[in-house]
């Protein structure tokens, strides 16, 4: 997702020329696609089930409630302001009224399509069968306590 995210701002940026949130608004009407990409990182950034961030979180959350309360809070709470700042920055960025500014804007390219399309696939294919990521993880996760 994060390599999806700098894909998307890479793009942004080499059409608007700014990566300032507070002049960027309204960009789904111009760049509907990208906006998609960038609600579907964002998504799965925040941990939104179906998606491959919802499996990694759940499983940190699981672990840190059994081994230290405290910071398994702690992680709650980060939680939930990633959920805040994810949805305010679409809600400011992409949605709302068009800035005149930004009416010449074009949407992604046919290259930016297809990758950002694969790692959109990725994202829900792992979220929806994340089985084969566990099992590689797994093999990492129980040589560990031989470290």
């Amino acid at each position: 997702m994060t390599a999806l995210m700098f894909l998307l701002v890479g793009a942004i940026y080499d059409r608007a020329h700014t990566r300032d949130i507070m002049v960027l608004n309204g960009l789904f009407k111009r760049m509907g696609v990208t906006s998609s990409f960038f609600a579907v990182a964002g998504l799965t950034s925040m941990g939104l089930p179906g998606l491959s961030g919802f499996i990694a979180e759940v499983m940190v959350f699981i672990g840190a409630f059994r081994t230290y309360l405290p910071l398994a809070v702690l992680a709650v709470i980060g939680a939930a302001l990633t959920a805040v700042y994810i949805l305010r920055l679409l809600a400011r960025t992409f949605f709302g009224e068009t800035d005149p500014r930004w009416e010449h804007l074009t949407d992604a390219s046919p290259i930016e399509k297809a990758v950002g399309g694969a790692f959109v696939l990725i994202l829900i294919f792992v979220g929806i069968w994340p089985e084969p990521m566990l099992r590689v993880i797994n093999v990492g996760v129980h040589a560990l306590p031989g470290i």
